[in-house]
């Protein structure tokens, strides 16, 4: 639950109420008089999803209202209870805050520190936490400012070069090198084997955003994660060696998939290529 700047609205989440759209939904009171509110609105489609919404915050000026949200284009797991992705309403649609907040773990409780929004807080479980889902700080990087460069005096053209000897004129001509020839070096070539292919979903052919773990089978151990695009569903990750793999897929609001690949040493190219559909999870509406 949040209150607003105000104190004139409270947001909640609750997954018990008839109107809900599935799983935890978005509610909203308004205050009407002094000993008064209104009954609990659900804040709709355009924020509510057939997936869990929850840990509202609200900006210092009240105009953000920042929840954490299964359904709003995420790539987090779906075995996972918590929430997976940060969004924000400044208006009746709602927006992924994005990377590096973002990312294919899980975010959430989202909260700006003390009486600025430049700072702010937020808890996870991506790579570098301690276990289990840890708080995180960050900073909002205000853009560089533009330097304009003074206007640059431009001198007058040179004076003929010229000796002149009581009536007679001499003319010295300048004897001018050509510069030798710039050497571009040519950039490094990427060496070694990299998996590359596209995501997309089973039934449209629309691209799919998942996260991909690489998973080597001698130990079980993951070796490598990435994230497909969502422009395009296409990836691309650099393999440690010639070897057997199981790659994992997970994508928000699709069932996971594993495939099994299999690159021989004596394999000749650059790249294994390994394309996948996901099926899209079917949920009930109430």
């Amino acid at each position: 639950m949040t209150i607003s700047p105000s104190g004139n609205e409270v947001w909640f989440v609750s997954g018990l109420r008839k109107d809900g759209l599935g799983g935890k939904d978005i509610y909203m009171i308004k205050k009407l008089n002094e000993r008064k509110w209104s009954k609990p609105v659900n804040a709709g489609p355009a924020i509510n999803t057939p997936y869990d919404e929850e840990s509202l915050r609200f900006s210092l000026r009240g105009d953000t209202l920042w929840f954490g949200s299964k359904g709003h284009n995420t790539i987090g797991g779906l075995i996972s209870s918590s929430v997976q992705r940060i969004q924000r309403v400044t208006g009746p649609k709602a927006a992924n805050i994005g990377y590096p907040v973002n990312t294919p773990w899980d975010e959430l409780f989202f909260n700006p520190a003390g009486d600025t929004d430049s700072i702010f807080y937020f808890a996870s479980n991506r790579p570098g936490s301690m276990g289990g889902l840890d708080i995180f700080e960050g900073w909002k990087i205000a853009p560089e400012p533009v330097i304009i460069p003074p206007p640059v005096e431009v001198a007058p053209p040179p004076k003929p070069d010229t000796i002149v000897v009581r009536d007679t004129v001499v003319v010295i001509k300048e004897i001018v090198q050509a510069p030798p020839p710039v050497v571009v070096p040519e950039p490094p070539k990427e060496t070694g084997l990299y998996l590359i292919g596209q995501i997309k979903d089973s039934e449209t052919g629309d691209p799919v955003m998942a996260k991909i773990d690489i998973i080597d089978l001698s130990t079980d151990m993951v070796v490598g994660t990435t994230a497909s695009s969502d422009v395009d569903g296409g990836y691309r990750i650099k393999l440690p060696e010639k070897k057997s793999y199981m790659v994992d897929l997970r994508g928000s609001g699709f069932l996971s998939d594993m495939k099994r690949i299999n690159i021989p040493a004596n394999y000749a190219e650059d790249v294994y290529k390994l394309d996948a559909t996901l099926i899209k999870v079917k949920s009930a509406r109430r």
